[in-house]
């Protein structure tokens, strides 16, 4: 397969596994991740991405990406190569206004914040005053958007313990401007294996209000993600029916692993090759390459939710 051929338009590097929290559905704080890829290996991978497809959004996560200690170094190369650089954190980074703006400064313009939940946050994670934390540290971003160009979206995983705040949340996000992702719950992702879905469904007694509030929310313009598609697909996955129809992030976004594995558009699947053992382009040419794609087009994989939001496009 030709690069011309994919219409790629998201990079996305995993920095590390490592995580300063302990959160329920995440096994992130038990991984030693020795094996990270080197500032220069990250570098080369971007670099040579970006030279050979039409990257829009470069997007970096963990774990928690801001242990890194080139966190900075690694940004404001990406945004010589693109206009969007991306960041999925718990925010603990941010404890004053000097924080983020190192970040935003070396060319982070997009902010992916995870507060699971008004008075749920803190038993989640089993980090001591993280919501205080959370909060202190989206009021400072909020702050900072009034006088620079940042987009911030905060990442909410939808279970019964979060249910019942979500119109808080809404109230909560559109009090800062910024926008509300609900998250689903995905035990096909390796570091989210250990998910007990069990404890965290909600009632099946619920669902229908559930479906009916989200429907409100989106003709109101509440400051909450979702399309008439998106709400179809939490439906169909609160009520544990298959979802069928065409995944498309095969094609358009690359996983790149800390360790330089490279995964085709989900973290769900096998890796593909690595970066340290064969060149980028050489993998994303070669034929596991497009059978996984063809996998992932006919859903002939383990499934995810993680970018269930446009995936939502494509469902039936």
């Amino acid at each position: 397969m030709n690069l011309n051929e994919l219409s790629m338009c998201r990079l996305n590097i995993q920095l590390t596994k490592k995580c300063n929290q302990r959160c329920k559905m995440c096994n992130s704080y038990n991984i030693k991740d020795e094996m990270e890829l080197t500032t220069q290996e990250i570098f080369d991978t971007i670099s040579t991405v970006c030279n050979e497809s039409n990257i829009s959004n470069i997007a970096f996560t963990g774990g928690e990406p801001t242990l890194r200690k080139d966190i900075l170094e690694i940004v404001s190369f990406a945004k010589k190569y693109c206009e969007n650089v991306s960041i999925t954190t718990n925010g603990t980074f941010i404890t004053k206004e000097e924080d983020a703006l190192k970040l935003i400064e070396n060319g982070v313009n997009r902010f992916t914040i995870s507060y699971h939940g008004i008075g749920n946050h803190t038993q989640f994670t089993g980090v001591k005053e993280s919501e205080k934390n959370i909060r202190r540290a989206l009021s400072i971003l909020s702050s900072i958007s009034n006088y620079k160009d940042i987009y911030v979206k905060v990442g909410m995983l939808f279970t019964n313990e979060t249910v019942n705040v979500i119109e808080d949340m809404i109230k909560y996000c559109e009090k800062l401007n910024f926008k509300l992702y609900i998250e689903l719950p995905d035990d096909s992702i390796p570091i989210f294996e250990n998910t007990p879905k069990d404890e965290y469904a909600i009632s099946c007694k619920n669902m229908d209000e559930i479906i009916h509030n989200l429907n409100e929310w989106k003709l109101s313009n509440k400051p909450v993600l979702l399309t008439d598609n998106s709400i179809k697909y939490i439906n169909k996955y609160l009520k544990k029916e298959p979802i069928i129809g065409e995944c498309p992030l095969g094609y358009t976004d690359l996983y790149i692993g800390s360790n330089g594995d490279v995964y085709s558009g989900c973290w769900a699947l096998e890796p593909i090759g690595n970066i340290r053992k064969d060149e980028v382009i050489h993998i994303l040419r070669g034929e596991k390459y497009s059978k996984n794609i063809e996998k992932m087009i006919k859903r002939e994989c383990p499934g995810c939710t993680c970018g269930y939001i446009f995936q939502s496009n494509f469902i039936r």
